[in-house]
């Protein structure tokens, strides 16, 4: 664990950043494989990576796009799955920018939302977690 303290930006904790490297090689977010300071953006990763894995079944493995400098998943999404709102995600998720954090995460959040809320899909949604449920054991 290879970690500094570098700054505090007012008295808000999630302000707080950090520079070094505390994960393994594929759970470092963006900014801490390009050397600068760090906070919150590594919490970010893990709930893209979490996505991603919920969506794969894999680790997710991110590059980096040489001609828009954006950090962005390896696989590419399926045509299916609704490529829009997951881009947007993993997009908002992977290029964190602190100046418009709440601007853009609200935005992923009201289009996922109004997407379940269309044709009553949160019923579809609902029904599709039942059956996964029922293949978990009765006893834990």
């Amino acid at each position: 664990v290879d970690l500094e303290k570098v700054t505090r930006q007012g008295e808000d904790p999630l302000r707080t950043l950090f520079k070094g490297s505390i994960a393994a090689e594929d759970m470092e977010c963006g900014t801490m494989r390009e050397g600068l300071p760090w906070g919150v953006d590594l919490d970010y990763f893990g709930l893209c990576a979490s996505a991603f894995i919920l969506l794969f079944g894999t680790h997710m493995e991110v590059v980096k796009d040489k001609t828009s400098g954006s950090w962005r998943p390896h696989k590419t999404l399926r045509r299916y799955w609704q490529k829009d709102l997951w881009q947007s995600l993993f997009d908002s998720l992977l290029n964190f920018d602190l100046s418009s954090e709440r601007k853009c995460l609200r935005e992923v959040r009201a289009a996922f939302d109004g997407y379940i809320g269309e044709n009553d899909r949160s019923r579809e949604i609902e029904s599709h977690l039942n059956q996964l449920f029922s293949h978990l054991p009765k006893k834990r």
